[in-house]
């Protein structure tokens, strides 16, 4: 990013729905580029920044991130700032000024970089578990693409809504076919509903993942060392268990579910 030159190249590139940071970090990196574009470091950052700096959805912060961060960088005048201190702190459910409150598209990444094994992938139905502390909506999950140059991964995805009490009484809330080719640069492979579906807090929810039978999917890479507890855009996702029955790939630490992509709420 320090290599762009522009502040219009700088605000499409952080203006993006699907920019995948937290909030923090976007602000974070449009300071850091707006510094190295002076000499001495001390240049109007706000001037430098021109319209890139609407790029910034500074409603999104926390309020602690907005009083540590935001308003010691003096990059906004009192107007903006008594306006977004109202929005963050529930005050007010909108903002006079031209900064968006749009949540964006995140991705809650399960197993990190690198953590793959290679292995059967049969069974072919993979089950997650999870309950969120924040209501989201969930737009898709990703998926492990086929090792093989010459092969593709048929299958459905199911995002159900679990009875607690019975982990087996399920609603299906959206399903999905798909075909994942194999692509030599991208671990993962990004699979939508057609619509996102929101997600409620402190209940149960699964994602099952289900493979055509096929000579390809034999064996390819595995998601390992999956974390129980991750916390993305604000948003804490509990893990679990996703199926009682060991005749399915349902394990938290061991998975072909790398991630789910949602947007926050609130």
């Amino acid at each position: 990013i320090l290599q762009i030159k522009d502040h219009q190249i700088l605000k499409d590139l952080l203006s993006s729905d699907k920019l995948n940071m937290d909030e923090i970090d976007v602000f974070k990196t449009a300071l850091h580029w707006a510094s190295s574009q002076t000499e001495d470091k001390k240049g109007d950052l706000r001037e430098i920044l021109g319209s890139a700096l609407y790029s910034i959805r500074f409603p999104l912060f926390s309020s602690s991130q907005f009083s540590d961060e935001v308003i010691p960088s003096k990059l906004l005048n009192d107007e903006e700032m008594a306006d977004i201190l109202k929005f963050v702190t529930k005050s007010k459910s909108s903002v006079s000024s031209n900064f968006s409150i749009k949540s964006r598209i995140r991705e809650c990444d399960r197993f990190g970089k690198n953590n793959l094994t290679w292995g059967s992938i049969k069974p072919l139905r993979h089950f997650i578990g999870f309950i969120v502390d924040k209501p989201i909506k969930i737009y898709g999950v990703g998926v492990i693409p086929p090792f093989y140059q010459v092969s593709k991964l048929t299958g459905s995805m199911f995002l159900e809504k679990v009875n607690t009490m019975e982990k087996e009484a399920k609603v299906c809330l959206a399903s999905k076919s798909f075909v994942v080719e194999f692509n030599r640069i991208l671990l993962k492979a990004r699979v939508d509903f057609d619509e996102p579906i929101t997600i409620k807090p402190k209940s149960h929810y699964r994602i099952c993942l289900k493979y055509e039978e096929s000579p390809f999917n034999r064996n390819n890479w595995s998601g390992i060392n999956g974390r129980k507890t991750i916390i993305a855009d604000g948003v804490q996702f509990d893990f679990v268990h996703g199926c009682n029955s060991d005749l399915y790939g349902k394990t938290i630490e061991t998975s072909q579910i790398p991630s789910i992509i949602f947007s926050r709420l609130s």
